[in-house]
């Protein structure tokens, strides 16, 4: 009868896509994570179904991307202060002084410091990523957030031969996540003193009064 024919022309339809979109499934565990489920431009409920599949595995491969330049980032920001580290009790190690083995940790502790710094921060990130970047911006003093970060760094500069002042005109009020405003402060800093050219080969960062914009000079 004419509703079994189409019953009959319904599933003659509907299998094989079914069938393209089990096939895409199973491509897309087994690894190939740049497949998608086919989409025929009819509209009707299995490319519907279709799109909002494809939709989810973009923001999967968005996340998975995240999390790929998080890891390079975790990389790049431990490596020196870890390598300081390194350097410095060893260095302690190999003196016999009580004065230099407390030097030695005062100086592990501020770079621990840094370290924790650099993992709220991280994670500052990926809660922005996540969506929930609101949720951490407060009104806060950009001039005394650069002002604290410029005394952390300031020994480092000195360390190297260097120096590194700032001057801020006042308070700078701003709506941003404090913690990350610190590391984006602290990384143009470290920049600065590893790739900053001064006439005299020594390290030399000042801040622009009226900008409070940190540059290497």
């Amino acid at each position: 009868d004419v509703c079994s024919s189409d019953l009959l022309l319904m599933s003659r339809n509907f299998l094989p896509r079914i069938d393209a979109i089990t096939a895409a499934s199973r491509s897309i565990m087994g690894g190939d994570m740049g497949r998608r489920m086919p989409v025929t431009g009819t509209g009707d409920e299995l490319d519907r179904l279709a799109t909002a599949l494809n939709d989810m595995l973009d923001r999967i491969d968005r996340l998975m991307t995240g999390m790929q330049e998080v890891s390079s980032n975790v990389a790049h920001d431990l490596k020196t202060p870890l390598t300081r580290i390194k350097a410095r009790v060893e260095a302690a190690l190999r003196g016999d002084s009580p004065g230099e083995y407390r030097a030695a940790l005062e100086k592990t502790v501020e770079e621990s410091d840094r370290l924790l710094q650099t993992f709220n921060a991280l994670l500052s990130i990926a809660r922005a990523e996540a969506g929930q970047s609101a949720a951490g911006l407060v009104r806060a003093d950009a001039g005394a957030v650069i002002a604290d970060v410029a005394e952390l760094y300031a020994p480092i500069a000195e360390e190297n031969g260097g120096r590194l002042t700032v001057t801020v005109p006042g308070e700078i009020p701003v709506m941003a996540d404090r913690q990350l405003l610190s590391q984006a402060v602290g990384n143009l800093i470290d920049n600065a003193l590893k790739y900053g050219i001064a006439e005299d080969g020594h390290p030399a960062i000042r801040s622009e009064e009226h900008t409070s914009e940190l540059q290497s000079r």
